[in-house]
C-alpha cells in the first residue's frame, strides 16, 4: 500500500484531506506544509500524519505538488496541542492550525530565517585562479577569497556585485541559502535594578525555581503592588541561566509596552513581542526567532499561546482572570487553559498571576495548597489604600461623582505633595 498522508487545510470543514506523496519525495514527516492541488486552486496544508488507509478510493486521490519545508515548521508536541484544541473546542483543525501560526506561513514562506551566501563551484575551485587573467584584479581577489572553502554572506560581498555576476556566469561561484547562525540565549540580568525582596516573594521564588524542568500549575495571588512582576522577572532569570525560553502572556496590548520596557531594562537578551497590531512581516520574524530560539523572552496577547519555541522552560500567564484571554470569535479558545495544557504537555510550570483569580483557579489552587503563593502585603514602602463605602441614597452626584469624591479630590490635588509620592 502506498503511503497516504492526511493534511490539516485552512477550511471550515471538519476533517482532514487525504493526498499521495510526490513521485521524488523521499522524506516528509508530520508538521511540515506543502502545496497541494485543492479544486482548480493550489494551497498551502499542513501534514498531520502518514497512514495506509484512506476512506478515498486511491484512484481518486491527487499527489501533492511540493514540499515546502526542509524541516517541520510544528513539532510532535505543538502539533499535539494543535489537534488537542481541535478536538476540546469543538472546531476544525485546519482553521485552528491557520490561527497558530503566521499569515506569511500559510501563504508559503520559508519558516525559517535565511541568509544569501556564496560558494565556489567545482569548476572555480578546479580552475577558476588560474584561469583568471591577472589584469582583472577584482575578480582574482574574490575568487582567493572564496577559495577558503567557507559560505561567504552576500552582505559582507557588497563590494564585488559586478565580479559575482561575472564569476555567475562564467559556472565559477554559486549562491546557497544558509541557515544563520542562532546565539545561545544566556541571562544577563541587570540585579543593580532589583529591589529587595520580600519574605512573601522569597518563599514564591523558591517554589517556583524548584519547578523548573517539570509540569506544576502555580498560582500567585498577591494584592494589588504586592510584587508580582517582580517574582516573574527573578523566575525567568533563573530560565533563562538553564538556556531556555520564557513565554509571558498580557491581556491586553495597552499593558504589552510598559511590560516589554520592564523586562528589557532588566534582561540584555532577545525579547520578541506578539499582539495583533504587528505586521505580517514583524509578526512572523518575531514567530522565528522563538521558533529558532534566538529569543529569550517572547510577551504577547492571547495568540501568542500558540507560539512555536525551541526550548521552553516557564510559561506565565500575568492577570489570568481577565476576559481577554478568551477568543470570542472564530477559534473560540482559552488562552489561560492551553497554557495549562501546554506547559503540562512540555513537562515545565505554568505561574497564573492575579490579584483577583479567577474562582475556578482560586478553587483548584487550594486543592493543591503547596500551588497556592500568596503575597498578602504590597511591596517597598507602598501602603493599602483606604477604602470606603460611599451611600449613593445619602449624597448627591455630580457626573457619577459623588461629594464625598470630590472632596477627596480636591483634597488631594490642594495636598498633592503629601499624598503623592515623584
Amino acid at each position: 500500500m502506498p503511503a497516504i498522508l492526511h493534511f490539516a487545510i485552512d477550511t471550515p470543514l471538519r476533517r482532514v484531506f487525504d493526498y499521495l506523496p510526490a513521485a521524488n519525495v523521499d522524506d516528509i514527516r508530520p508538521g511540515m506544509r506543502a502545496w497541494l492541488p485543492f479544486g482548480k486552486r493550489r494551497i498551502v496544508g499542513m501534514l498531520l500524519s502518514i497512514d495506509t488507509h484512506s476512506a478515498v478510493p486511491l484512484i481518486k486521490l491527487r499527489r501533492i505538488t511540493e514540499i515546502i519545508d526542509a524541516q517541520p515548521v510544528l513539532d510532535p508536541i505543538m502539533l499535539g496541542i494543535l489537534q488537542w484544541a481541535a478536538d476540546y473546542y469543538h472546531h476544525p483543525i485546519g482553521e485552528v492550525i491557520a490561527a497558530a501560526i503566521p499569515q506569511a506561513l500559510r501563504e508559503g514562506a520559508p519558516a525559517f530565517a535565511t541568509e544569501k551566501c556564496w560558494l565556489l563551484t567545482a569548476l572555480g575551485m578546479s580552475d577558476a585562479v588560474i584561469a583568471t587573467p591577472t589584469r582583472a584584479v577584482r575578480m582574482h581577489a574574490l575568487l582567493k577569497m572564496l577559495s577558503d572553502g567557507k559560505p561567504h554572506h552576500d552582505h559582507t560581498l557588497a563590494d564585488h556585485r559586478a565580479a559575482l555576476r561575472t564569476l555567475h556566469k562564467r559556472g565559477y561561484v554559486d549562491a546557497v541559502l544558509v541557515k544563520p547562525e542562532v546565539t545561545a540565549v544566556s541571562q544577563h540580568a541587570n540585579d543593580t535594578m532589583a529591589p529587595e525582596l520580600t519574605q512573601a516573594q522569597v518563599s514564591a521564588l523558591q517554589t517556583i525555581t524548584s519547578a523548573l524542568g517539570s509540569f506544576r500549575t502555580l498560582l500567585l495571588y498577591g494584592v494589588t503592588g504586592s510584587g508580582k512582576t517582580e517574582v516573574y522577572l527573578r523566575s525567568i532569570a533563573c530560565v533563562l541561566e538553564r538556556g531556555e525560553q520564557a513565554l509571558v502572556l498580557a491581556p491586553e496590548i495597552a499593558l504589552t509596552p510598559q511590560l516589554v520596557e520592564r523586562f528589557r531594562s532588566r534582561f540584555n537578551v532577545p525579547i520578541v513581542v506578539l499582539h495583533s497590531g504587528l505586521t505580517n512581516s514583524e509578526r512572523l520574524a518575531a514567530w522565528r526567532a522563538a521558533r529558532e530560539g534566538s529569543a529569550g523572552i517572547i510577551i504577547g496577547t492571547r495568540s501568542a499561546i500558540f507560539t512555536s519555541l525551541a526550548k521552553p522552560g516557564l510559561i506565565i500567564v500575568d492577570e489570568e482572570h481577565d476576559s481577554s484571554y478568551k477568543q470570542q470569535e472564530g477559534f473560540r479558545y482559552s488562552a489561560r487553559d492551553l497554557a495549562i495544557v501546554r506547559a503540562q504537555r512540555h513537562g515545565v510550570p505554568v505561574i497564573l498571576g492575579s490579584a483577583t483569580p479567577a474562582l475556578e483557579t482560586l478553587h483548584r489552587a487550594r486543592k493543591q495548597s503547596a500551588d497556592l503563593l500568596t503575597l498578602p502585603q504590597r511591596a517597598g514602602f507602598a501602603l493599602t489604600p483606604t477604602l470606603k463605602l460611599i451611600d449613593l441614597r445619602h449624597h448627591a452626584t455630580n457626573q457619577g461623582l459623588s461629594t464625598p469624591v470630590m472632596q477627596a479630590i480636591r483634597l488631594i490635588s490642594i495636598h498633592k505633595d503629601k499624598y503623592c509620592c515623584t
